[in-house]
């Protein structure tokens, strides 16, 4: 009974979907921190900017060095393509998850400089995965998804030459989270048949049934920043993004159930509502810039995420039986853990039209082996990124190739046998797995 109480505990780490397939900047994990174009093609956002917008979420105390009304939309085309590898041979390939990731950000600077105002609209985590509904991790994941935005203003104040400071006020909204996976029925029935006979006129061989954790929420947040520019080739940059508690509001459903689980959940098909709580981390970022003016630029940056927030995963149903809580919402633990991630960038201009922008980074994994799902194939990665910038009069496209290559990991956890009672539910094996972003921004000033 053990093994079949456990069949249906739905996983939180799927719970973290947007536009965006949550496995690129940022700090690994469901981070995805695409702000602009600009800042994944040059990667040292957090020491500020003088010509992108998108300064106001990566470090609001830059928005009075813009030096005039700037402004910025574009698209990040996305594509994630990732497999599992089984000890004896299988392989399960999930499907390829393309997205389009929007940003926007519009700015001005008042006083020569000393204020500074902006609004940015992006969207820093989130998640898209598919497994076939017959794979063998399917009692695990199948479809997981996370669809959510942040509507950030911002200001800036610079008291001197040297030193600046921001804030700004975070609106998350996380309108679309949910997470699929199939059940096996039989496994259920015979777990319940075994607690109580009575229950036992089912038969075996019934089909998968499918089981969907679905809901919505949003909080308020906010984030900080500060440069400090010690001379006019030096600028060192501290943001701070606190902490985000979302309560997800929405249902389990189940459907396809027969024999003895009709008994327990009322017939086939089954609705109850749930929520639970979502942890967005906070998370310090410290940079190092050092430029040639207009020329040249190259530093780095190091973040520090406090994914730790997220211990464990408990679906809350007030309105569902105690006998159907045990089997939907059994607490899981998460034992996710704080990571620093590290980035270093720059661009270089060869002409008043042209510029390119470079740069290189490193994710940590977020989530130990023995929490580790395939609904979030989180390993160490390696990512590049590259891309040309145009500017004519007060106009300017900037575009950026960004691929991340994710460390091939061999997982050895129970989690599938755990949740199911099934030697056959194995999700331990050989993963792999690479992302590919293109992006294309277009800037304002004037």
């Amino acid at each position: 009974m053990k093994s079949a109480v456990k069949f249906i505990a739905i996983e939180i780490i799927f719970l973290v979907t947007t536009y965006d397939l949550g496995h690129s900047l940022g700090s690994g994990g469901i981070a995805n921190e695409l702000s602009s174009t600009d800042a994944i093609g040059r990667l040292i956002v957090v020491n500020g900017s003088k010509h992108d917008p998108a300064v106001v979420y990566d470090n609001p105390a830059s928005i009075g060095d813009l030096g005039k009304f700037t402004g910025s939309a574009g698209l990040m085309y996305e594509t994630l393509s990732a497999e599992r590898k089984a000890s004896n041979g299988t392989t399960d390939k999930m499907e390829t998850t393309k997205a389009i990731v929007p940003n926007f950000a519009v700015a001005q600077s008042f006083g020569e400089g000393k204020w500074g105002v902006g609004l940015a609209v992006i969207s820093p985590y989130g998640l898209e995965t598919e497994w076939s509904d017959t794979s063998s991790v399917r009692y695990v994941a199948t479809k997981s998804v996370l669809n959510m935005y942040n509507i950030t203003p911002a200001v800036s104040f610079r008291p001197s030459s040297k030193f600046a400071v921001g804030f700004g006020v975070d609106y998350f909204n996380t309108f679309d989270a949910s997470l699929s996976k199939m059940v096996p029925v039989d496994a259920v029935n015979a777990g319940l048949c075994l607690a109580n006979p009575l229950l036992c006129p089912g038969t075996s061989g019934a089909p998968d049934a499918n089981s969907e954790l679905s809901g919505e929420g949003d909080q308020w947040g906010y984030h900080t920043g500060i440069l400090y520019n010690p001379s006019e080739s030096h600028s060192f940059g501290v943001t701070y993004h606190s902490e985000v508690k979302t309560t997800i509001e929405g249902d389990v459903e189940l459907k396809g159930l027969t024999g003895a689980s009709t008994l327990v959940f009322g017939g086939t098909d089954f609705k109850t509502k749930a929520h639970i709580d979502l942890f967005y981390p906070q998370n310090v970022q410290l940079g190092y810039k050092y430029s040639q003016g207009d020329k040249w630029d190259l530093g780095f940056n190091l973040a520090w995420y406090d994914w730790s927030s997220n211990t464990q995963f408990e679906i809350v149903m007030p309105d569902a039986t105690a006998t159907q809580v045990a089997l939907l919402g059994a607490p899981i633990p998460l034992k996710w853990r704080d990571v620093w991630s590290a980035t270093v960038g720059g661009s270089y201009r060869f002409s008043d039209k042209w510029k390119l922008n470079a740069g290189a980074y490193y994710l940590p994994n977020v989530y130990p082996e023995e929490t580790f799902t395939p609904a979030i194939p989180d390993m160490e990665k390696i990512g590049l990124s590259v891309g040309p910038s145009y500017t004519k009069g007060a106009w300017s496209i900037d575009g950026v190739y960004n691929p991340l290559f994710y460390k091939t990991t061999t997982i050895n956890n129970t989690r599938g046998q755990d949740s199911t009672g099934l030697a056959s539910a194995d999700i331990s094996g050989e993963y792999k797995a690479i992302v590919h972003i293109l992006g294309v921004n277009v800037r304002l000033r004037y």
